[in-house]
């Protein structure tokens, strides 16, 4: 067979199914792009096998009537101009390439509803699939508050294959949308999030948010009062440079983290999940930095078991809370096509500051490159502006 150009619907489908590959892909990326809206409540629903219908309701800042004709379209996006933007802007958008639409439009039928602020009416519109290009296929005025729904019904209903493997797994495809709510309401405990199962008699999942957000408050609603009572929230602030000086302001890195305290029962933080994030965009905890940052914990924290008890335990997997705050341009976030792996700049000095942050907690040598602070008097995380140093107590 000769060597010849793929029709471009091809070309879409391909990477389409690529980028999404079941309805917990879908999810992330809508809900990526309402948080990029500056969104404070996400609602999801889904049907019981997550394929016939699934929905994105978010109270975002809308999309303007302007920019409607460019919904559905590949590589169309708000959030970057240029390649060389991306460094800088990697810690302040969750999406940049501006395919989440086009690629849910090649795979499923798609509606979405939105309203800008100022806008007198809000817009309901269906896209044209982007086999066939995207854009707009037909749009009508709704009333509708601000904000935008994205729903897709059919998904993979042209790949017959995967959507018959993904009903044989709808439990799976379920349980990973929670896991995923749950990492995001972890990174940023400020969102109130839901999700909704019709007609499959699964209760619904939501996290609400007090008036003063915390880490601590997320993990108790979505753990329970004891592992949360079981861990300790320190913040740790980067101060090292290279000829051992202290400047007077900190370099840019920041660790805030929530771990079993040194005491805890050990019960209590066993199985919970491993929550890393980077400028509060949640990172897969199996590959690259995370992994070694997990693997450390791991290491530091049945190390000082075994110190206080004077023998060893089997070494089980153990909750743990991590949000890495970088300067800009110190990671490369186009690595994987859900965007959840990272390449970091430095990445041993990163691992060098947590290390630090475990030998402060758990014991052993003192960590000569970074300032640990008492998280009671530096305030929630989220009221800090970036790369400021909490105050001692």
């Amino acid at each position: 067979m000769a060597i010849c150009a793929l029709p471009p619907s091809t070309v879409r489908l391909l990477g389409s199914s690529a980028t999404i590959a079941t309805p917990h892909d879908l999810v992330k990326e809508l809900l990526e792009n309402a948080i990029d809206a500056e969104a404070t409540t996400v609602d999801i629903s889904v049907s019981a096998d997550a394929l016939e219908r699934l929905s994105v309701r978010d109270n975002g800042h809308g999309i303007a009537v302007r920019d409607l004709e460019s919904l559905g379209r590949r590589a169309h996006t708000s959030k970057l101009r240029t390649f060389d933007e991306l460094p800088a802007r990697a810690g302040k958008t969750l999406g940049f390439r501006g395919e989440a639409l086009a690629c849910a439009s090649s795979l499923s039928s798609v509606t979405v509803t939105t309203r800008a602020a100022g806008e007198p009416v809000a817009t309901r519109l269906r896209l044209r699939p982007a086999v066939a290009g995207g854009g707009v296929q037909d749009s009508r005025p709704v009333s509708a508050p601000v904000g935008t729904t994205v729903q897709a019904t059919q998904l993979f209903v042209n790949m017959p294959a995967r959507r018959q493997n993904l009903l044989k797994e709808r439990h799976r495809s379920l349980s990973s949308i929670k896991e995923l709510l749950e990492g995001y309401a972890m990174a940023r405990p400020h969102l109130r999030l839901s999700l909704r199962i019709s007609d499959g008699g699964v209760r619904p999942w939501s996290y609400s948010p007090r008036p003063v957000p915390s880490v601590k408050e997320a993990t108790l609603q979505i753990f329970g009062t004891n592992l949360a009572a079981n861990c300790v929230h320190l913040t740790l602030v980067d101060e090292a440079r290279e000829d051992g000086s202290r400047p007077q302001q900190p370099t840019g890195y920041l660790m805030d983290a929530f771990l079993p305290a040194p005491r805890c029962d050990v019960d209590a933080v066993r199985g919970k999940g491993c929550f890393i994030s980077v400028d509060q965009r949640p990172v897969s905890a199996s590959r690259g930095l995370p992994k070694k940052i997990a693997r450390s914990f791991k290491s530091h924290f049945y190390g000082h078991l075994t110190r206080a008890e004077s023998g060893n335990r089997p070494q089980a997997s153990l909750f743990m809370q991590l949000d890495i705050r970088c300067p800009p341009g110190s990671y490369d976030a186009n690595v994987s096509p859900m965007k959840d792996e990272l390449l970091f700049v430095d990445e041993s000095k990163l691992l060098e500051c947590f290390e630090g942050l475990c030998r402060k907690l758990y014991g052993g040598e003192a960590a000569s490159v970074a300032t640990l602070t008492s998280p009671t008097a530096a305030g929630p995380p989220e009221t800090r502006p970036r790369g400021a140093r909490p105050s001692s107590m």
